[in-house]
């Protein structure tokens, strides 16, 4: 994995536009989901998401709006 652009908060800017986006549009009782790499659930905790592992799914994580 290239990990030359961590750091620089270029994920946190990314995720401040889909957020934006999500509050404006989704409906009330919507529920967001997202696949999440391995170790880094604790990123999209920083959004209000939560895990929801699977061991046949992989690290998936769910936001309830």
């Amino acid at each position: 994995m290239d990990t030359h652009f961590q750091g620089q908060g270029l994920g946190s800017a990314v995720m401040i536009k889909i957020e934006t986006y999500l509050h404006q549009m989704a409906k009330k009782g919507a529920t967001i989901g997202l696949l999440a790499a391995t170790g880094k659930e604790a990123f999209y905790g920083r959004y209000g998401y939560i895990p929801r592992p699977s061991e046949t799914l992989g690290n998936g994580m769910c936001k309830f709006i």
